[in-house]
C-alpha cells in the first residue's frame, strides 16, 4: 500500500489550517448545524461538542463563540441577499403573518411570510421574510406599518407585490384591506366557524368542561399520568404508541377535535383508572351517554379540518379550493 509523501501530510494539514478547504467546508457545515437546529451558539463552549469534534477530526480548531456569531451573521446577509435577489424575479409575491407569543412569557413576534412562484421552475415557494419583536401595542396601525417596512426593504411595489393574507382584528383588517389589498385567511375563518358553533350549542360546554377537568387531573397527577400509560402498554401499546391527553387551545386550530378524539380512544382507560381507590379523590367520569354524544360530536367538525389541511399546503396554490368548500 501506498503511503502519503511529507509535502502531502503537510498539505493535508494545512487544509485544517483557518482558512484551508477542510477548515472552511466544516464551519460551514457547522454553520448550518447550529441555525438549522436551533443550536445556542455556546454549543461550541460545550465540553461534551469539543470532545466529539477532537475525537472526529483531531486537526480542527473549533471556532470560538464569538467567531460563530459573526459567521452566523454573514451566513444570514448572504441568504438575504440571495432571497432579495429572487424576489425580484418575482411579479407577485403573497404576505401572511401571524403573531407568536413565547410560552411562559409577554413577548410577542410578528411573522412575516412570503409566498411566490419560482420564476425558473415555477414551482410555489415560501420564506420568512422578518421575525419582528413586538414592543408596541397590537394595533392595525403598527402592524401595517412592519408590513410598508417589509415591503421597502424587500422593494416590493404594494400595487403588485403586497397581497396580505392573514387572521387579524377588525381594526387591522379595514386598514390592511385599504391601504395593502386584504384576502381574507380562509382557514382562520373556518376554525372560528367551528368554535363558535361548539361554544354555542346548549349544554356543550359543560361537557367540554367535564372532559378538561379530567384532562387536567391526568396532566397534573404524576400517578395518573404513569397510570395511563401503564395501563396501554398492558393492553398492548408500545412505548412509541402511547397516548397522551392533551387540552385545547383557543387559539390553535382543530385542536378541541384533538382533545376529543384522544379523549375517545382513551375512554376504556380512563374509565378503569378513575374508578380504582387510587384515585377517589380524582374528578368524575363521563357517563355512557355523554360518550357517545363525544362521538357524535367528533364527526360534525373532521370536514373542517380536511379543508383546513388542504387549504393551508405550501407546495400549491390553494384559492381556487375555497368556492367548493363553502
Amino acid at each position: 500500500s501506498s503511503q502519503n509523501t511529507l509535502l502531502e501530510c503537510a498539505n493535508k494539514r494545512t487544509s485544517f489550517e483557518h482558512g484551508g478547504s477542510k477548515y472552511t467546508a466544516i464551519t460551514k457545515a457547522l454553520v448550518y448545524m447550529v441555525c438549522r437546529d436551533n443550536m445556542p451558539t455556546r454549543t461550541v463552549e460545550r465540553e461534551g461538542f469539543l470532545y466529539y469534534t477532537k475525537t472526529l477530526c483531531p486537526l480542527y480548531k473549533v471556532p470560538s463563540r464569538s467567531r460563530l456569531t459573526v459567521l452566523i451573521k454573514d451566513k444570514y446577509k448572504m441568504c438575504r441577499a440571495q432571497l432579495k435577489r429572487t424576489l425580484d424575479e418575482t411579479n407577485y409575491v403573497s404576505l401572511t403573518s401571524d403573531i407568536y407569543t413565547v410560552i411562559h412569557s409577554t413577548r410577542s413576534f410578528l411573522v412575516i411570510t412570503g409566498h411566490f412562484t419560482n420564476s425558473k421552475t415555477s414551482i410555489l415557494q415560501s420564506a420568512c421574510l422578518k421575525v419582528i419583536h413586538l414592543t408596541e401595542r397590537h394595533t392595525g396601525n403598527n402592524i401595517v406599518e412592519e408590513f410598508y417596512k417589509i415591503c421597502e426593504e424587500f422593494c416590493l411595489n404594494r400595487t403588485n407585490k403586497g397581497r396580505t393574507h392573514r387572521p387579524g382584528r377588525e381594526s387591522c383588517t379595514i386598514i390592511l384591506r385599504f391601504q395593502m389589498g386584504l384576502m381574507s385567511h380562509f382557514a382562520h375563518i373556518t376554525n372560528l366557524v367551528v368554535r363558535t358553533s361548539l361554544k354555542n350549542t346548549v349544554g356543550l360546554d359543560q361537557l367540554i368542561l367535564q372532559i378538561k377537568n379530567v384532562i387536567a387531573y391526568f396532566k397534573h397527577s404524576t400517578i395518573a399520568s404513569d397510570a395511563l400509560r401503564t395501563e396501554q402498554i398492558k393492553h398492548g401499546k408500545s412505548e412509541g404508541d402511547i397516548l397522551y391527553l392533551t387540552q385545547d387551545i383557543s387559539t390553535r386550530w382543530n385542536s378541541t377535535l384533538e382533545m376529543l378524539n384522544k379523549f375517545e380512544n382513551l375512554t376504556l382507560i380512563l374509565t378503569t383508572i378513575l374508578a380504582s381507590k387510587n384515585h377517589s379523590n380524582g374528578p368524575p367520569m363521563l357517563l355512557g351517554l355523554y360518550i357517545e354524544v363525544i362521538s357524535e360530536i367528533i364527526q360534525l367538525p373532521a370536514p373542517f379540518k380536511e379543508a383546513t389541511a388542504q387549504i393551508s399546503a405550501e407546495k400549491y396554490v390553494t384559492a381556487s379550493m375555497v368556492l367548493p368548500f363553502m
